[in-house]
């Protein structure tokens, strides 16, 4: 019953993925990316500034969009260095 209420009103998002081939059946991709920030929740327990946070969750989501992008980590991190920054096409519509 809960998930039958949960569904109701949002038919359209649920199936999405039955019309539309490029949405993915399940939302592992998303689970796996949140993996990273909570290993290092549970190594340090936390982050320590929020700063610190910004940072690792902006870099936590630049590199698993650089690889679906078939772009190599290191490359998408040394280029900023170099004055160039990749922006993956998704960002920019």
């Amino acid at each position: 019953m809960n998930l039958l209420l949960r569904i109701e009103g949002e038919q359209e998002a649920y199936l999405r993925f039955a019309r539309d081939f490029a949405v993915p059946f399940t939302n592992n991709q998303a689970e796996r990316d949140l993996r990273e920030v909570k290993l290092r929740r549970k190594v340090s327990g936390c982050l320590r500034t929020v700063k610190g946070l910004e940072t690792f969750k902006a870099i936590c989501s630049y590199l698993p969009t650089a690889a679906r992008q078939e772009r190599a980590s290191l490359v998408v991190l040394r280029e900023p260095f170099e004055g160039r920054v990749w922006i993956s096409p998704l960002a920019t519509g």
